[in-house]
């Protein structure tokens, strides 16, 4: 009696593995590659069963890197090392041929969604011509510090809050200490070229 002839099974099982790497949803159904992979696994020789495998291992390794940038808030290590929106941006290019988990992708896109809506925020109150509440720059500060990622405009908005109470507490020590009208108009000055300008560091002053 002939042997069975292998070809039928290897082509069933190409079918297998060739449906989900053509397939649009191949990206957004991980544990029903896995299994493929796994059902292709044997003797048979399938070369798109050992592509399929190369790309569920890719996914995997994706998702550690992303786990890695973006891990639980009680984890999250320093500012300085945060991830900038430049490696998320390249991370998001790499999910795009890979079978990431779903739920992966949501929270790369809320993280890059949190920090551009916040740094647009910070951009619109740093750029004010008008007196701002300082206490109003301080709340938005606490929320930038807050952020997933490395956001610029963190840097920006505390350096200019942080320059607006030294300013505020110059102008306090010297009009108790009845500094003369020339410091405190020079003091005036200084406070006028205050980015954003904040309304309560004049109200303290002038109060």
């Amino acid at each position: 009696m002939k042997p069975k002839s292998k070809a039928p099974r290897t082509k069933r099982l190409t079918l297998k593995c060739d449906e989900p790497l053509s397939s649009f949803a191949f990206k957004f159904n991980l544990r029903r590659y896995i299994l493929v992979a796994e059902v292709a696994r044997g003797p048979l020789e399938v070369p798109s069963a050992r592509r399929l495998k190369e790309a569920v291992a890719a996914a995997h390794a994706w998702g550690d890197k992303l786990r890695k940038a973006l891990p639980s808030r009680r984890h999250r290590p320093a500012r300085s090392e945060l991830p900038l929106m430049a490696d998320l941006a390249l991370l998001r290019t790499a999910a795009a041929h890979l079978p990431v988990q779903p739920n992966d992708l949501g929270t790369l896109d809320k993280a890059v969604e949190e920090t551009q809506a916040w740094a647009s925020r910070a951009q619109t109150l740093l750029a004010m011509q008008a007196p701002c509440e300082l206490d109003q720059a301080e709340e938005l500060l606490e929320e930038g510090l807050d952020l997933p990622t490395h956001c610029p405009e963190v840097d920006a908005l505390d350096e200019a809050v942080q320059v607006a109470k030294s300013w505020a507490e110059d102008a306090l020590a010297a009009d108790s200490g009845n500094a003369a009208t020339d410091a405190l108009r020079e003091l005036l000055e200084a406070g006028a070229y205050t980015r954003p300008p904040f309304s309560s560091t004049w109200e303290l002053c002038m109060g």
